[in-house]
């Protein structure tokens, strides 16, 4: 019985310890965000924004309107799983093109996306 309840224990700590290193910020339906994700998103967010030091206040607006944001693409990518809408890999190079051009060439958006392109198609 002892050695039950500090299995719990342990798996509660661990637990709670993982927890405490990526909070949860949000969950649509059942889709959980988390703090890195919002963190980093907000980080492009300033960045596009040309922030390089924004104040606490600048900081806390941008990472609130970001998070909307990162809200409503989880409900439109919820939305579109649905409705078995995709997008073919030509299209989403297309549409990559379109925004590349649109910054200005490819050092203009590595410099915009820095890690974050990877997660996009996840």
């Amino acid at each position: 019985m002892r050695q039950i309840f500090w299995t719990i224990l342990m798996v509660v700590g661990v637990v709670a310890g993982a927890a405490a290193a990526d909070r949860i910020v949000a969950v649509v339906n059942d889709q959980v965000i988390t703090l890195t994700q919002l963190e980093e998103r907000t980080s492009l967010n300033l960045r596009q924004l040309g922030m390089t030091s924004p104040n606490a206040q600048q900081r806390a607006a941008v990472s609130k309107r970001t998070l909307s944001g990162l809200i409503d693409e989880e409900l439109q990518r919820q939305y579109a799983t649905a409705a078995r809408i995709k997008m073919t890999p030509q299209e989403l190079a297309a549409t990559k093109a379109k925004a590349v051009e649109s910054l200005g060439g490819q050092s203009n958006w590595n410099a915009l996306t820095a890690g974050l392109e990877q997660t996009a198609y996840d």
